[in-house]
């Protein structure tokens, strides 16, 4: 982390001016130099903000995300009937996005964040939270809106947070809870039919649209999100050490996407291109140095988390995956869930896991006045 900081203030001065004239101001409502002033700040707030976590006990960190999912929770209700009894114009003042993707509130399924796919991952990540911790009621709301946010990036990471724990800790234990898991949700798309249609849409959403037919346009976020992590890693590729600088992979992206046929939006002046992929955004901003640190990093955590729970390693797996979807890397949850798994040294044995020791009896005095 103290690498990523370093690089983040390096790619700030080297960057600082713009040393390309072809990049591009239309997406800019501020110069440059003040956009890239306050991108980095917005870095270091998030590596300071994991850094505050990462001096806290695990299990408070834990007992926050458990009081932030009923909030979430009642979020997500107020937006969802809000909008259907006419309450839309208060729920935009009190900062909730009232439209869907389609400018229609039935597609509407981001709660209190701008997207889907931001309260998904924050829902996945805090249903394994909750899971380790054994609410079981906060699990339910957790899981409850994975299912509103219908985000692809929530069911991609559960399933490849299962995966990572049978990879790193194949105990019998751990196999067993996999594949009843497994075949538990199979039985489940199989004999609900409202459930199979979820998976389906899923599966076609990444490419398998032989499971929802009439899904139409499945794989246009995937299709789009392709596109741009294609112009990330392009851009890394011509400026490895250092990126582009903070906030500037909108200054550079029409010089890589030209050969690309994108949405309608992206050729006005209003709509301002996001990477939409962590890795890809830390690679072409920062430099292919600063995302090989991110990647350590979280492999590290993964590797850690074997000596506390198993599902703490699915989290680190979850984590790993679902930032690839992630608009922005200095999107807070990301942080928050890698500041509880690096919270292990603050922990001193509290762990739930771990049984308490016996206490020692005192032994009796000797002293003659006793």
């Amino acid at each position: 982390m103290l690498a990523l900081a370093g690089l983040l203030c390096v790619s700030f001065v080297t960057n600082l001016a713009v040393r390309n004239g072809h990049a591009s101001t239309r997406p800019y409502s501020t110069s440059l130099t003040v956009d890239i002033t306050q991108y980095s700040l917005y870095g270091l707030i998030a590596l300071g903000f994991w850094g505050v976590l990462a001096m806290v006990p695990r299990e408070r960190i834990a007992r926050a995300f458990q009081v932030s999912v009923w909030l979430c929770g009642a979020a997500s209700l107020a937006q969802y009937v809000g909008v259907r009894v006419g309450a839309a114009p208060l729920l935009a003042q009190l900062g909730f996005r009232v439209e869907g993707v389609d400018d229609t509130f039935e597609s509407l399924r981001s709660g209190p964040f701008l997207e889907g796919q931001q309260l998904g991952f924050y829902a996945g990540g805090v249903l394994l939270v909750c899971l380790w911790r054994r609410y079981w009621m906060s699990a339910v709301v957790a899981g409850a809106l994975v299912l509103f946010s219908e985000s692809t990036t929530a069911y991609l990471g559960l399933m490849t947070g299962l995966a990572a724990a049978l990879l790193l800790l194949p105990r019998p234990r751990v196999v067993v809870t996999t594949i009843a898991v497994l075949a538990g949700l199979a039985i489940a798309a199989l004999s609900v039919p409202a459930f199979g249609t979820v998976v389906g849409r899923q599966l076609a959403k990444l490419g398998f649209t032989q499971f929802a037919p009439d899904y139409a346009w499945a794989t246009a976020s995937l299709d789009l999100r392709s596109v741009k992590a294609e112009v990330a890693f392009a851009i890394a590729q011509d400026y490895p050490l250092f990126g582009v600088g903070p906030g500037r992979f909108a200054a550079y992206f029409y010089q890589y996407a030209s050969e690309y046929r994108l949405p309608w939006r992206y050729y006005n002046t209003q709509t301002r291109p996001i990477a939409e992929n962590a890795y890809g955004h830390i690679a072409s901003e920062l430099g292919l140095i600063a995302l090989g640190a991110f990647v350590i990093f979280i492999a590290t955590l993964a590797l850690a988390a074997r000596r506390v729970h198993p599902v703490l390693v699915a989290l680190a797996g979850f984590v790993a995956i679902a930032v690839s979807t992630q608009s922005s890397w200095t999107f807070l949850p990301i942080w928050a869930f890698l500041g509880l798994l690096a919270a292990q040294n603050s922990t001193r044995g509290a762990e739930s896991n771990q049984a308490p020791k016996p206490a020692t009896r005192a032994r009796k005095s000797t002293h003659p006045s006793t």
